[in-house]
């Protein structure tokens, strides 16, 4: 039986195109791939996945962010607002700590404006309790605020707390987000408490 022969350039040819088209279609889809990766990464970060108020799993829909930020920036002064005003006598310079994270130089002020009237320290002494019972926030113009709040101050053996009609103004301005720190990204601005009024 005789072996067939085989033109070596032919087969040469053959495998040279063979190759040269595997070549081709790899460096097209790498192409694709990153071209993927790179729109799901611009993409990702507008939206956000919504979840139950049960915390059961919803239906996978993508609402778009920018629909949330009233939201989060209603959240952000809230969040403030629960750290500088929830205090006791055991926790109140935690709280304003983690409150400093979230406002400038003006929550600082503020905070040395209580310390010099004595607050804390009638707090220490009464063991005292304070907290907002009710918050309400509206927005201006170029981010500025006005937040409504009811501040209680409750003492032991005090059947009824003193209640307190807050109203404060400031601006939000747009920072890098750190949490758990500033988990918003928002950092308030030139705070001030416009009036304090006893309700009872």
């Amino acid at each position: 039986m005789k072996n067939e022969k085989v033109d070596i350039y032919t087969a040469l040819k053959k495998n040279r195109n063979t190759t040269l088209v595997a070549v081709v279609v790899s460096g097209i889809v790498s192409l694709i791939s990153v071209f993927l990766v790179y729109f799901m990464h611009m993409k990702h970060d507008r939206y956000v996945y919504g979840i139950s108020e049960t915390k059961e799993l919803m239906p996978l829909e993508l609402i778009e962010k920018e629909n949330l930020v009233e939201i989060y920036r209603k959240g952000s002064i809230q969040l403030w607002a629960s750290y500088f005003y929830n205090v006791d006598q055991y926790n109140y310079k935690k709280q304003i700590e983690n409150s400093l994270w979230l406002i400038d130089d003006s929550g600082k002020n503020l905070y040395k404006e209580y310390q010099q009237i004595g607050h804390y320290n009638r707090m220490i002494r009464t063991s005292s309790v304070q907290y907002i019972e009710d918050i309400d926030i509206v927005f201006g113009k170029n981010n500025a605020f006005q937040m409504k709040a009811i501040v209680s101050i409750q003492r032991p053996n005090q059947e009824d707390p003193k209640r307190y009609e807050l109203v404060a103004q400031g601006k939000l301005i747009t920072v890098k987000a750190n949490y758990p720190k500033n988990p918003w990204g928002y950092m308030i601005t030139g705070y001030r408490e416009v009036t304090k009024k006893e309700l009872n």
